[in-house]
């Protein structure tokens, strides 16, 4: 929207004027009201007469003073002076400043829209920062239990077991692992070189905490842990 007040001391205009409503105007104009209405009138009568708007801006020359009125954002703006005024260089002053005005909105938004942004970068840091805490502390809390299953288990059996455990332990590594299993289980049998048709306590012990650490990097340590107990109950089921 045009600034009227800054137009008139800009260009030192004798008046400035809105003439759709609500009107206004800034200046000297005596009756302003009625002078106003009087030009909103005529202007109206006209265009209803030819049934469009006829001009961008139109000019009238009087004795001592012109009269300029601009079509601009579906309002009409009137300028009154005393001398000669340059009509375009007024369009292109009023035309500048807005786009300045527009780029320093926008300026301004994104402003506002980056905020939020990094006060969200500081709460996902925060967020990631307590996960890698409880991720460490459930590291130590399985590295502590390890080495208590690692003190249970110093007394090594050489008892052999049932074959069908080998069985066991690929089914039970296809629940959590899923398509990985065959391999990685193959892979960890073949490692711990343990005897399939007689397998003994002590490999298949070697064969569940060899699984167990194989699937940490994929199903991560909670689950690795829990699959290494569902194969030492079969053990221990016998």
């Amino acid at each position: 929207m045009i600034d009227l007040k800054d137009l008139k001391e800009k260009f030192a205009l004798r008046a400035v004027f809105k003439l759709s409503s609500p009107k206004e105007y800034v200046g000297e104009l005596d009756k302003g009201q009625e002078v106003l209405d009087r030009i909103d009138l005529v202007l109206t009568q006209t265009f209803d007469a030819i049934g469009a708007l006829p001009f961008r801006q139109m000019i009238v020359k009087g004795k001592d003073k012109k009269v300029v009125i601009i079509y601009y954002r579906n309002n009409f703006f009137g300028i009154l002076a005393d001398k000669i005024v340059d009509v375009e260089k007024i369009l292109k002053y009023i035309y500048e400043k807005e786009s300045k005005e527009r780029t320093e909105a926008k300026t301004k938004e994104k402003k506002v829209k980056v905020e939020p942004v990094e006060e969200k970068k500081e709460e996902i840091v925060e967020e990631t920062a307590a996960k890698e805490v409880e991720v460490q502390e459930e590291k130590e809390e399985d590295i502590k239990e390890e080495k208590v299953e690692e003190e249970k288990e110093v007394v090594v059996s050489k008892a052999v077991l049932d074959s069908k455990i080998i069985d066991q332990i690929e089914e039970i590594a296809g629940n959590y692992l899923g398509d990985f299993s065959l391999d990685i289980v193959s892979n960890v049998i073949e490692d711990s070189g343990v005897d399939k048709e007689n397998p003994t306590k002590d490999q298949v012990l070697e064969v569940a905490q060899s699984l167990k650490d194989a699937a940490s990097l994929i199903i991560g340590p909670s689950k690795a842990k829990k699959l290494k107990e569902d194969i030492m109950n079969k053990i221990e089921e016998g």
